[in-house]
């Protein structure tokens, strides 16, 4: 009997694919929050079933409402390692031209070795590995601020500070 709200939610998943968010405001307001539907019931061979919540907030701001400041967070907890994971971001875009935005960003969670950007190696080191980075995982606290600009239609400029803190995690299931 309590496989049943389970069985329920994963014949829901591929309604709830097609929609990323569902809002939680009503429209016109100059103020609106989204429930993050990704977050809600995930599935890896760490982790194994990830259940989670992710809230979305854009709001205007200013005499004019004219600047615009937006915050996203979500927490997860994973069933086999017992663990919680979370992050947290916030932007700040500045009214007026050029577009001017301050951005930071946190997150300390669970990531899939296979998704990192392999920025410096060649394709057949890829090839020869990418078996290998399937299963594997690691722990990352990541955090980022940074500035960016749109100084016109075709040139953007950004500025970050990035800092991580990784711990590979070599078994593709957590330890008992």
């Amino acid at each position: 009997m309590r496989r049943l709200p389970l069985l329920f939610l994963l014949l829901l998943m591929p309604a709830l694919a097609q929609a990323q968010y569902i809002r939680l405001t009503r429209a016109g307001q100059p103020h609106t929050l989204y429930l993050s539907l990704d977050k809600i019931l995930n599935y890896n061979l760490y982790e194994q079933t990830r259940l989670g919540l992710g809230l979305y907030y854009v709001g205007k701001v200013g005499d004019k409402l004219d600047s615009k400041i937006s915050a996203s967070g979500y927490g997860a907890f994973g069933i086999a390692d017992h663990r919680f994971k979370y992050g947290a971001s916030a932007q700040y875009q500045f009214a007026g031209k050029p577009h001017f935005a301050f951005q930071l960003r946190y997150s300390n969670d669970l990531e899939h070795a296979a998704s990192r950007r392999l920025e410096n190696f060649q394709l057949s080191k890829i090839a020869e590995t990418g078996e290998f980075m399937t299963q594997r995982y690691l722990a990352a606290r990541r955090i980022s601020a940074g500035v960016s600009a749109y100084a016109s239609k075709e040139v953007f400029l950004s500025l970050t500070y990035r800092h991580s803190a990784e711990q590979y995690l070599f078994n593709a299931a957590p330890p008992k």
